[in-house]
């Protein structure tokens, strides 16, 4: 169990990468949290919660609950829940092969190997790929931040052990993902995880803003 989400009111969803803790939400750790309100939203992620509270079915005894551009303002919004959705495959991958200006990611966890080779892919196309990674989960033998800086990708570890914990990638000033999936096998294949990926580019522009402040202080 590792979503990060609540659900108020049958209208309102809070979700992201926070746990609810003193370094979650005490301004230690690096987090984002989106919220929405949107009963079209909420109802979906009641769906999930009920298929784990009532139905009592978890990870691949699920389901398959995701959805695809649904209208929030002045947002186009795409929900995927972990592991039936293949969140990685489904969503993220395409964003990323498609990618012509830049790939922002904040993250805490990164060994997935498939984004390895898209990342490389994106690369040699000539994308702006910036990494923020923990300095704690650097230390992970699989993690596959090394590999990309070998071949030019630019990555900056966080300066404290345990400080971000963001789950995330800004993209071409369009799109951002927030969720509480990180990019690793379990996260993808195992976890219980929800993962948005929000077309505004309003919003993405100012979480750029965010990340840029943030890689510049590293």
């Amino acid at each position: 169990m590792h979503n990060k989400f609540f659900i108020f009111d049958k209208k309102i969803v809070w979700t992201g990468s926070s746990n609810i803790s003193d370094t979650g939400t005490g301004g230690y750790n690096a987090n984002n949290v989106v919220v929405i309100d949107s009963e079209n939203i909420a109802l979906l992620y009641q769906k999930e919660f009920n298929q784990m509270f009532i139905e009592k079915r978890f990870q691949n005894k699920k389901y398959k609950n995701s959805f695809k551009d649904i209208k929030v303002d002045n947002s186009i919004i795409s929900l995927f829940f972990s592991p039936k959705s293949d969140t990685y495959n489904k969503a993220v991958k395409n964003l990323i092969t498609n990618a012509r200006k830049y790939i922002y990611i904040p993250i805490f966890y990164l060994t997935h190997k498939q984004l390895f080779k898209d990342l490389k892919d994106a690369h040699k196309r000539g994308v702006d790929i910036k990494i923020i990674l923990d300095a704690s989960a650097s230390g992970n033998r699989y993690s596959i931040h090394k590999q990309l800086q070998k071949i030019g990708v630019s990555v900056k570890i966080e300066n404290f052990k345990g400080k971000m914990h963001i789950k995330s990638m800004i993209i071409d000033d369009k799109y951002f993902i927030s969720g509480s999936m990180n990019y690793t096998d379990a996260g993808v294949n195992k976890n219980d995880e929800n993962t948005l990926i929000v077309y505004n580019p309003i919003l993405t522009k100012k979480y750029k803003k965010y990340f840029l402040m943030l890689w510049g202080n590293i």
